[in-house]
């Protein structure tokens, strides 16, 4: 929830998505000559079409990252490495600090390691 700027305590917040829309900032701005826009999830990023425009994400083997920063007109910076997905390298870890392949199965039938379910 976001508090529109210049209210009182007692003023009622207002959700992100009730202020989205030209109508919706100039109410939370109240007006003002200011520049108002919400905080994005990683999902809505990766599909605004300012963000695609800048290249602030890239995607490699269907994993979205941040592409590399900064970025200037005459020089493209080049993706060091690959992201990886999330837990692809949790058992090659665990194996690093001397966890038993039997052990790491167990933590992951468990449900210690592993994706959520």
């Amino acid at each position: 929830m976001v508090r529109p700027p210049g209210t009182g305590a007692a003023s009622v917040c207002i959700r992100r998505d009730g202020y989205v829309g030209v109508t919706g900032i100039a109410v939370v701005s109240g007006g003002a000559d200011a520049c108002v826009t919400p905080v994005l999830s990683l999902d809505e990023v990766s599909h605004d079409p300012h963000m695609a425009a800048r290249g602030t994400l890239e995607t490699i083997d269907g994993v979205t990252a941040p592409a590399p920063a900064p970025r200037f007109s005459r020089t493209k910076p080049e993706t060091s490495a690959q992201a990886h997905a999330v837990g692809a390298d949790t058992d090659a870890i665990l194996a690093q600090f001397g966890f038993s392949a039997a052990e790491i199965s167990d933590l992951g039938a468990k449900g210690i390691v592993g994706m959520p379910v």
